[in-house]
């Protein structure tokens, strides 16, 4: 970054717009790494804008798609389709198969977070088909994670667990370890879900051997949070119970709260499963509590809308508000249950 920054200083002063691009471009992506969003699409917008003023339109394009990767990794699956679109368009005007590719790629990770299944393939085979024309191995495994987790998710565990080894086999080839522990992550998943608990533990100790090994914290709790839920299912609670909570501190030390929240509801089970059903159900409302945060900020809106019509007793808005912190999480079961309740305080 500090490289970067005197880079632009320098571009600046002499009037190097192209080259001031290309650097915004790249402090993006490093913004992008850091988990930055708001830095990253600061920096890509910047050199869109000169890029668009100059007409470099394969800029442009590159632009686009890191613009498209901020929007999805917001979960605005949109923004997202829409600036990616934008950056197939010129790569396929300029031939650009390559980048088609990965554009092609992202467009198949978007239609997966939507449900689009059938989209989301379709996207992945048009993608995976350029990278094999062109030899790109890494590329391909890529794709292949990202196909099987689609069939994992489709419950279909016999086409997840071939994609998963294809990719594995190629991340061997090239030495990347980082993404070798994510398939050896996914397969132990696969495993799990077919009841083989041997199979699934020793891949997960594939994944959290490398994690360590590269420094990975929240990769490592994913997999101890796995590793916990094999115990749980082997009915040894104490192991379980010890790697959830290796989980739960690096969740907290990180500041993933959503995370935490899953964790807290694996706890609340091994409780459950020992008898202490108080603490079961102390620690299950917390983690429910904790998970449904988001979902409250995302209901507000329709919230106003119904308080507007009890504007005129502001007893019964106070009343109404209270009830809808404690109670009102799950707006179309609750709400109206919580509307009663206000009215009888």
């Amino acid at each position: 970054m500090e490289n970067y920054k005197k880079a632009l200083c320098i571009y600046e002063k002499f009037g190097e717009e192209r080259k001031q691009a290309d650097v915004y471009n790249n402090i993006g992506i490093v913004f992008k790494s850091l988990g930055d969003n708001g830095q990253a699409m600061l920096n890509y917008k910047n050199a869109l804008c000169i890029y668009e003023k100059i007409g470099e339109e394969c800029k442009q394009a590159d632009v686009y798609n890191n613009i498209g990767s901020v929007f999805k990794s917001l979960g605005d699956n949109g923004q997202a389709m829409e600036n990616y679109k934008h950056a197939l368009c010129i790569y396929e005007k300029f031939g650009e198969e390559l980048k088609q590719a990965n554009v092609y790629n992202n467009i198949g990770a978007v239609f997966k977070s939507l449900g689009d299944n059938d989209q989301a393939m379709v996207n992945y085979k048009h993608a995976l088909c350029i990278y094999e024309k062109f030899g790109e191995e890494r590329k391909q495994a890529d794709v292949y994670n990202n196909i099987g987790n689609m069939y994992f998710s489709l419950g279909d565990n016999g086409q997840a667990m071939e994609n998963y080894k294809k990719a594995l086999c190629i991340y061997e080839k090239f030495g990347e370890e980082r993404k070798q522990a994510d398939v050896y992550n996914n397969i132990g998943a696969v495993f799990k879900s077919l009841g083989d608990n041997g199979q699934a533990m020793l891949n997960y100790k594939n994944a959290l051997c490398i994690y360590e090994k590269i420094g990975e914290e929240c990769k490592q709790a994913d997999v101890y949070n796995n590793i916990g839920s094999v115990f749980k299912s082997l009915g040894d609670n104490g192991q379980a119970m010890l790697n959830y909570k290796h989980a739960l501190c690096i969740y907290e030390k990180i500041g993933e709260e959503l995370k935490q929240a899953d964790v807290y509801n694996n706890i609340g089970a091994v409780f459950k499963s020992l008898g202490d059903n108080d603490q079961a159900m102390n620690i299950i409302r917390f983690s429910w509590i904790s998970g449904n945060l988001l979902q409250i900020a995302s209901n507000i809106f329709q919230q106003i809308i119904l308080f507007l019509e009890y504007r005129t007793n502001l007893q019964l808005s106070q009343n109404l508000i209270i009830n809808f912190i404690i109670f009102g999480y799950n707006v179309n079961s609750d709400f109206y249950n919580v509307i009663e309740i206000s009215k009888n305080r």
